[in-house]
Order: structure tokens, then C-alpha cells, then sequence
């Protein structure tokens, strides 16, 4: 888990299928997020509106054929965050793998 200045940023990786979840929990009312996933040299976009409370948001994503993180070759995807609040907005950028 993440948390930054208002969000706390939860991503979870599942099976191997490449389904994905992101959660965020935060002190102020989002809009909606911008979830861009650095995949073979271009990002792929995944845009999640506010369906709730306003201070929670979930939603998934999926990468083909994804990359697998083990200890002989840890691949890991880079992605970059905007979170659009009522009142403005921030970035944030990490990185999460897919486990064999």
C-alpha cells in the first residue's frame, strides 16, 4: 500500500491472467483517476470515475500476456497516477509486478 499526501493507493495483481485491482481510499472527494501502466514501451491507459462516497474508488485493469516478477528475472511495471479531487489534483508514480 501507498499512501501519498490525501490517498492511501492499494494495487493488487492476482492470478496470472493479468487482471489487476486498484483501490484508493482518501481525506478528499475524487473525481477520477488516471491509471497509466508503462507496458513494452507504451503506456495504456485505464480511466476510473467516482461511483461511490466520493472518497473511495476500485477498479480493475488488465495487461495481455503479462511480464512475471520471480527471483531469476524480477520484471516490474511502472505506472503513473493522476488523481483528480474536487478541489485539485496530484500524481503519483510506482511500480508492481505480476508474481510466479
Amino acid at each position: 500500500m501507498i499512501t501519498n499526501k490525501s490517498t492511501q493507493i492499494k494495487i493488487e495483481t492476482g492470478d496470472l491472467s493479468g487482471k489487476g485491482k486498484i483501490k484508493l481510499v482518501s481525506h478528499k472527494s475524487i473525481k477520477n483517476v488516471v491509471f497509466k501502466v508503462l507496458e513494452e514501451k507504451r503506456f495504456r491507459e485505464f480511466v476510473f470515475t467516482y461511483n461511490g462516497n466520493g472518497r473511495s474508488l476500485e477498479g480493475e485493469f488488465y495487461i495481455e500476456k503479462p511480464l512475471l516478477w520471480n527471483v531469476s528475472s524480477p520484471h516490474l511495471y511502472t505506472y503513473t497516477l493522476q488523481i483528480v479531487y474536487q478541489d485539485g489534483e496530484e500524481s503519483v508514480e510506482g511500480r508492481f509486478g505480476f508474481r510466479s
